[in-house]
């Protein structure tokens, strides 16, 4: 899916992907008769939300794993690990949100 066109720089492929799953999806909602305000913004907006905060968190954590392999980069103690390293706040959400589905 990372493939880019050769004279736009584009990732054409991930955007029909894209395309195409949002098409199945609405027709899922529209075939089940959802109210789209009611049930597909809110459920759009759940998942929308969830999915930022796990690649945050998922990035923080590549990002300290990256130090780690290369230790001799010329970086602080904050740079390499305080600061990237997700709040526990973070992580209690992300486990209570996945208790509660």
């Amino acid at each position: 899916m990372a493939k880019t066109h050769r004279t736009h720089q584009t990732p054409y492929i991930a955007i029909l992907v894209q395309g195409a799953f949002m098409l199945c999806a609405t027709a899922l909602f529209a075939l089940a008769q959802l109210d789209p305000m009611a049930n597909v913004f809110s459920w759009a907006s759940a998942l929308g939300s969830m999915s930022i905060l796990v690649l945050q968190f998922s990035v923080s954590l590549a990002v300290i794993a990256y130090f780690q392999r290369n230790p001799s980069l010329p970086v602080s103690r904050w740079s390499r690990l305080i600061a990237p390293a997700p709040p526990p706040s973070a992580c209690w959400q992300r486990w209570r949100w996945w208790s509660i589905t």
